[in-house]
């Protein structure tokens, strides 16, 4: 997936190339917007609820290309939370 939120997919040919703010020296670009899920995980601090970004193994933003993937495992999670936490999918591009 994206490394920056703000970054779009450059597609030359049949070799993508991820671009944030950099010159891009091919003249035949086409951008495509990425869409990715990803999951909020709603901690409760002192009274406080914290919304945290959940990791993968490999210590990166856990994203999801659909929906129903993320939504999947947040159902999961929803039903075995017993420290009050809350998870929800949220949407990046």
């Amino acid at each position: 997936m994206a490394p920056f939120s703000d970054s779009k997919l450059m597609v030359a040919g049949s070799n993508p190339v991820w671009a944030t703010n950099k010159f891009a020296y091919n003249t035949k670009i086409t951008y495509i917007n990425i869409m990715a899920y990803v999951i909020i995980k709603h901690v409760k601090k002192k009274g406080v609820e914290l919304p945290v970004i959940m990791l993968d193994s490999h210590e990166e933003v856990w994203e999801f290309e659909k929906n129903t993937q993320a939504l999947e495992i947040v159902n999961i999670l929803n039903a075995n939370s017993y420290s009050g936490s809350r998870y929800e999918v949220k949407e990046i591009k």
